[in-house]
């Protein structure tokens, strides 16, 4: 979220905010995957009006198992504040002799891509939906979700259906 960062003055006579993120997956106390990077936000003239909001995304390959995901972000320019650091308990089981579907990525928006970015995935620029409610203006919910091992499971040239739909928490309805 913008204002929850200290933009400052860059090179280019505009204002920036600057995140370091260090995200590691351990397991067993023994790292298995880890990246660490500087986050940009978008640039802006003033910081008197609202400030840009901006996200980052990354993906990562792991094997089957239980990992403890760590993620540290720390406000470059806000060098008093410590790091904010959480640790996320991580399972990945997709076994190669049954058909899985992944969990859902919820979409701001999805465009054929033309260039590889980090946003694209099977062909297609996925910008992710960053917040949890959707106001009434929404009509819509955009998702991306895979299916893993239809062809081993099912033969090749099979055709799948599948089915989604929303449901109340409260009612089952």
């Amino acid at each position: 979220i913008g204002y929850s960062i200290k933009f400052v003055k860059n090179a280019n006579g505009k204002f920036q905010g600057t995140v370091d993120v260090a995200i590691n997956f351990s397991q067993n106390d023994e790292i298995k995957n880890a990246q660490k990077y500087t986050l940009n936000s978008p640039e802006t003239d003033d910081t008197s009006k609202t400030l840009p909001n901006f996200i980052d995304q990354q993906r990562y390959t792991l094997p089957n198992g239980v990992y403890i995901m760590e993620i540290s972000i720390a406000d470059k320019n806000k060098l008093e504040e410590k790091p904010f650091v959480t640790k996320i308990p991580v399972t990945i089981d997709f076994p190669d002799d049954k058909m899985k579907i992944s969990d859902i990525q919820l979409l701001e928006s999805y465009v054929k891509s033309t260039t590889a970015t980090l946003l694209t995935k099977s062909g297609y620029d996925l910008v992710p939906y960053v917040s949890t409610f959707y106001p009434e203006n929404i009509n819509r919910i955009k998702f991306y979700a895979e299916i893993y091992n239809s062809k081993k499971i099912m033969g090749e040239g099979q055709k799948l259906v599948l089915n989604y739909y929303l449901e109340s928490s409260e009612n089952n309805v």
